[in-house]
């Protein structure tokens, strides 16, 4: 499991000197990727975690890798091996809901688990991986997504909230990025100016994201119609969606929107391109069902374009009846916050 006596004594280390902190500790890559080894894994796990009296440590897991669609060429950090049936980073296509399974199939297992999680490069988290979590009623992390595209591609930043936006409607809670700008020179000059830190274009879009959306949002299923390709917007390279967008009620009473247009991109691992000629603005139709009854509310909207570093204000939005219409710009996200909860 990769779990030493000497990782658990500096989780206990950890802990110890910072009573108020809520920490976790990985389970990931069991032995030659056999799946069926992390329940039993998991157990001992939280056994020795317990007997050294971490009891409100949880173990999040299965921390397994998804890559699409590199898969056919060797998956993994190094996704130009020529053997996909044996990819450098040990995890196969399918991998995470067969993890996923043999967790929620042993009791005591699941017992033990804290959280699912999973690491997503390409490939979103899926409505069977959101069912088992729910089923279950454990949170879904999503611990790192990297596209690994170039830092100013203008569909990097658009590609990236894509992956946010589709996690987000798939019941994920806490999502991490890989890295949104360089800090070398930062880190060379010892922590003693900000200024030469690089923020790249994705930090605007999920900043974005972040800003509209509380802490405890509770997040509505979001469906496209017509259904292209699939109505629920999962991110996934092979199948590209014109259209992502999610929508939640915020802890407050307000309402927060998000809705991107990815229109003229072209997404894949280390290439995300833009075709200005296919790139079209799109008039989309917004409907909230739970709020067809409710007084109009006005909408504060911002939005973040393509390689642009900046979030910028927009026109207010008035919705009647729960519906609105705004038009969106290829690559451009725009993100809408209601001035005030809905009144019926």
């Amino acid at each position: 499991m990769g779990m030493s006596g000497s990782h658990i004594a500096s989780v206990r280390a950890f802990y110890a000197n910072k009573a108020n902190a809520n920490t976790g500790t990985a389970c990931r890559r069991p032995l030659e990727g056999k799946q069926r080894g992390l329940p039993e894994g998991l157990k001992m796990l939280r056994a020795e975690l317990d007997k050294q009296g971490l009891q409100a440590i949880p173990i999040v897991a299965p921390e397994t890798c998804e890559w699409s669609p590199y898969r056919e060429k060797g998956g993994g950090h190094d996704y130009k091996d020529k053997n996909p049936d044996k990819p450098t980073n040990g995890f196969l296509d399918g991998d995470n809901m067969r993890y996923m399974r043999s967790i929620a199939d042993d009791p005591e297992a699941l017992k033990a688990l804290g959280i699912f999680s999973t690491q997503t490069y390409g490939q979103g988290v899926t409505l069977e991986e959101q069912a088992i979590a729910a089923r279950h009623r454990k949170p879904y992390w999503v611990t790192m997504c990297w596209l690994n595209a170039k830092d100013r591609d203008p569909c990097f930043g658009p590609a990236t909230a894509g992956a946010i936006l589709s996690d987000l409607n798939h019941g994920v809670s806490v999502w991490f990025y890989w890295m949104q700008g360089y800090f070398w020179n930062l880190w060379k000059k010892n922590m003693k100016s900000a200024e030469d830190i690089e923020l790249f274009p994705n930090y605007f879009f999920a900043t974005a994201i972040t800003e509209s959306f509380q802490i405890g949002a509770v997040f509505r299923r979001s469906s496209l119609n017509p259904p292209q390709p699939t109505p629920d917007m999962h991110f996934n390279f092979e199948r590209p969606h014109t259209i992502m967008s999610a929508t939640a009620r915020n802890p407050d009473g307000t309402w927060s929107v998000a809705i991107l247009n990815l229109s003229g991109a072209f997404i894949q691992m280390g290439a995300c391109k833009f075709d200005e000629a296919a790139g079209k603005t799109l008039t989309v139709a917004v409907n909230i069902e739970e709020l067809k009854g409710a007084k109009p509310l006005v909408f504060k909207l911002r939005s973040v374009r393509g390689a642009a570093k900046e979030i910028t204000p927009g026109q207010d939005v008035r919705m009647k009846q729960g519906a609105c219409t705004v038009n969106v710009a290829p690559m451009e996200m725009i993100v809408m916050k209601s001035e005030a909860p809905a009144e019926f």
